[in-house]
């Protein structure tokens, strides 16, 4: 689909492209195309697999989100962007400081670089899921909040796509619901 030329304040509709189509046509064994090419049976399908994104992924939350505008598509890409270059910057920098301090303790290159690539990949790893995580979920809540939830009934789609042949195990967290569980627990 090209995002480029549909309005800022319009919904991308990821739900409406040609490979999504084919993705629940061979996930779902759908056998009637016209399925297929009903708009709200495909937004039912995405939302529903929507539910099944981890709740701690923030980014793939909002990117992924079936109402989301372009303008906002574009934010989450640029994102998503932001953070693949700030792993590498974090690899480059820890791997010029790593190889410094092993350069006295390993001579050859053979040795050393495979070491600096190991702990550099690991600081990075620990650089993305703690500093860098926070920095983008700080992003996220500064616009972009509204697309970490859906308020759709996912009983209802489910019994709805049933009806249609169509049976997805997706998971759906009432917010409220989850929230006293967790208030419960920190009380114990």
């Amino acid at each position: 689909m090209d995002v480029e030329n549909i309005k800022d304040d319009a919904e991308i509709g990821l739900y409406k492209e040609d490979h999504f189509k084919d993705y629940v046509k061979e996930k779902y064994n759908v056998e009637s195309e016209s399925y297929l090419d009903n708009s709200n049976i495909l937004k039912m399908v995405y939302a529903l697999e929507w539910f099944n994104i981890k709740k701690n992924n923030s980014l793939a939350l909002v990117k992924y989100h079936p109402n989301i505008t372009n303008r906002d598509y574009q934010k989450a890409l640029d994102l998503e962007n932001q953070q693949i270059i700030d792993q590498c910057a974090c690899f480059f920098v820890s791997s010029l400081i790593c190889n410094r301090l092993l350069l006295s303790r390993f001579n050859r290159r053979v040795f050393r670089y495979p070491v600096v690539t190991l702990i550099s990949s690991i600081f990075t790893f620990g650089m993305t899921y703690t500093v860098l995580d926070f920095l983008i979920n700080k992003e996220i809540t500064n616009g972009l909040e509204q697309y970490l939830e859906l308020h759709y009934d996912a009983d209802a789609m489910k019994r709805d796509l049933e009806e249609t042949g169509i049976s997805i195990k997706a998971k759906y967290y009432d917010k409220e619901e989850v929230q006293s569980q967790v208030d419960k627990k920190e009380k114990e």
